[in-house]
């Protein structure tokens, strides 16, 4: 596992494109992927077997290049069987796409960040420090610079206290 101080240089950029609530909840969305989804058991397949170990190993060899390339299928991946379930779950906005699009453009000479979605319009983009400015002014064409945060990796849960 890496740890923050391991990746000082990992950064995380929040964007918040919409505030009101999803018309459809991400349990009730996943229910329905399951149900009505044909392509879901081997999206999950590929997820658990093929893409979850790349993309430890590419964290672990604090490889950019090949995290943020797989980052951004597994987002695209998840959204696929969104649009494949029935009824169709759209969660993704036109902004949501003009992230998507400035991510692609800001990356086509050399990977310098990655965009990732849940269940939602709010993006989640991955860079380094060296592009974080760069990242953040392309992100600032499309979102108002105050719903974008930027942030190093936390800490995360440890325990620090063992109930006897």
């Amino acid at each position: 596992m890496v740890l923050p101080d391991e990746w000082p240089e990992f950064r995380l950029i929040y964007t918040k494109i919409q505030e009101k609530e999803k018309k459809i909840k991400s349990r009730s969305g996943m229910k329905t992927s399951v149900q009505t989804c044909p392509i879901y058991n081997d999206w999950i397949d590929y997820e658990e077997r093929i893409a979850m170990p790349a993309v430890i190993k590419a964290v672990q060899n604090k490889d950019f290049p090949s995290f943020a390339k797989l980052a951004m299928q597994c987002s695209d991946g998840l959204h696929a069987v969104m649009g494949y379930t029935y009824p169709r779950i759209v969660y993704l906005n036109e902004k949501s796409q003009e992230v998507i699009d400035a991510v692609n453009e800001l990356n086509s000479g050399e990977m310098k960040a990655a965009y990732t979605y849940d269940a939602g319009p709010n993006a989640i983009v991955f860079t380094l420090e060296k592009y974080e400015s760069q990242v953040v002014e392309q992100l600032a064409k499309i979102i108002p610079r105050e719903n974008i945060a930027v942030t190093k990796l936390g800490k995360g849960s440890r325990i620090t206290k063992v109930e006897k």
